[in-house]
């Protein structure tokens, strides 16, 4: 999947462009076309080393660096086979010592390493999910500017998105008690499958349900907003939503004041039409 670590969107932090216009003119290395270059360059290492050719990674990179960015630290669990890169964040620039910092995106699954939590996984455990890469890399003190990579890689990891932001967040239909608990009637048969992403000309209804808690003030509760709409929300459309109802029970439960809760879980639920 080396491919789509060449066609994924590549970004720069508006705080690295500022840098990047001064830093080029004396380093060439520095430059925006370089930067991105070294950065699509160590994902793809990554993408090979995933697919089972750890050479080019092996390269760039010491062996723990290796080891976190294919199995992620106290995890049971490495990246399959197969990653589809889909967006890469230049985020961090550190001209005195020499480093960029570097994020990407991708889609793909878990190849667990442990079959008790393999079982623990169950159908789940061949889900597609949403990932977060983080790597960092140096420049190589012995590579000078015309050195077509004079980076180390001197740090990484990967996560899901679901661990990266705290949260688990589900898309799912309304099951038929649900549906009987909101209207007092027996729910019609559900449509089978997966919630599909988009309709055309066809509104639907959301019901986002959260979990939080305001860690400080031992409170836990939850939020919901309803939303209607020819697409599922998105991961952060949903967020968005939903945070001013968290607000609105926080400041509810304690009153006003500088709090800051957090989601524990986000449900996208899409509520079943009503059978008449």
């Amino acid at each position: 999947m080396t491919d789509s670590v060449q066609a994924a969107d590549l970004t720069f932090n508006r705080s690295v462009t500022n840098k990047i216009e001064v830093l080029a003119e004396s380093d060439s290395r520095l430059a925006a076309d370089r930067l991105a270059g070294a950065a699509r360059e160590a994902i793809t290492a990554w993408t090979l080393a995933v697919d089972g050719d750890e050479a080019r990674l092996a390269e760039i990179a010491p062996p723990h660096c290796v080891s976190y960015l294919l199995q992620p630290e106290r995890r049971r669990w490495r990246v399959a086979p197969g990653p589809r890169v889909t967006g890469i964040e230049i985020w961090k620039l550190e001209p005195e010592s020499g480093e960029i910092n570097v994020s990407f995106d991708f889609t793909g699954r878990r190849q667990f390493t442990d079959p008790d939590e393999a079982a623990r996984a169950g159908a789940a455990a061949d889900d597609e999910l949403q990932f977060v890469g983080m790597i960092e890399l140096t420049l190589d003190p012995s590579g000078g500017q015309d050195d077509p990579f004079p980076w180390r890689l001197t740090f990484g990891n990967s996560q899901t998105l679901d661990e990266y932001r705290g949260y688990t967040y589900t898309v799912r239909q309304e099951e038929p008690q649900e549906y009987e608990r909101r209207t007092g009637s027996p729910a019609g048969p559900a449509p089978a499958g997966r919630v599909q992403q988009r309709t055309e000309g066809r509104a639907r209804r959301f019901r986002l349900l959260s979990g939080f808690a305001e860690h400080d003030e031992k409170l836990g509760s939850t939020a919901e907003v309803h939303f209607t709409g020819e697409a599922v929300p998105t991961r952060d459309e949903a967020e968005a939503l939903i945070e001013p109802a968290i607000w609105e029970e926080t400041t509810r439960a304690l009153g006003q004041g500088d709090w800051r809760p957090s989601m524990n879980w986000l449900d996208v639920i899409e509520l079943l039409d009503d059978p008449s």
